[in-house]
């Protein structure tokens, strides 16, 4: 029998998120999938496109497993990452663009 202890983000500098989402339920005993959250959790944290596009960025995941033969097998893990593309706004028919040089 396994169920989770810890499931947490690690962020870009290689440091635990600090939400943990564990579940307490038991896994089950064939292949399935879990979802730990949904487009709108941030997991307490903050981000921005090199903080997902880190190489350190991922999941840590801790199992506790117990009985006679306990077994946790963790084939893959799948991170979906939900975002909004910026907007951009065009200039009426006839007005001037607004343009920046850095």
């Amino acid at each position: 029998m396994a169920k989770d202890n810890v499931i947490k983000i690690i962020k870009a500098d290689g440091s635990l998120g600090s939400t943990n989402k564990a579940a307490a339920t038991v896994w089950p005993t064939s292949d399935a999938y879990a979802t730990y959250s949904g487009p709108s959790d941030l997991r307490g944290e903050t981000w921005s496109a090199s903080d997902i596009n880190d190489a350190d960025f991922g999941v840590a995941i801790s199992v506790i497993a117990d009985g006679q033969k306990p077994i946790a097998n963790v084939d893959h893990i799948r991170i979906t990452v939900y975002y909004a593309a910026p907007t951009t706004r065009r200039p009426k028919q006839g007005q001037p663009a607004l343009l920046s040089a850095s």
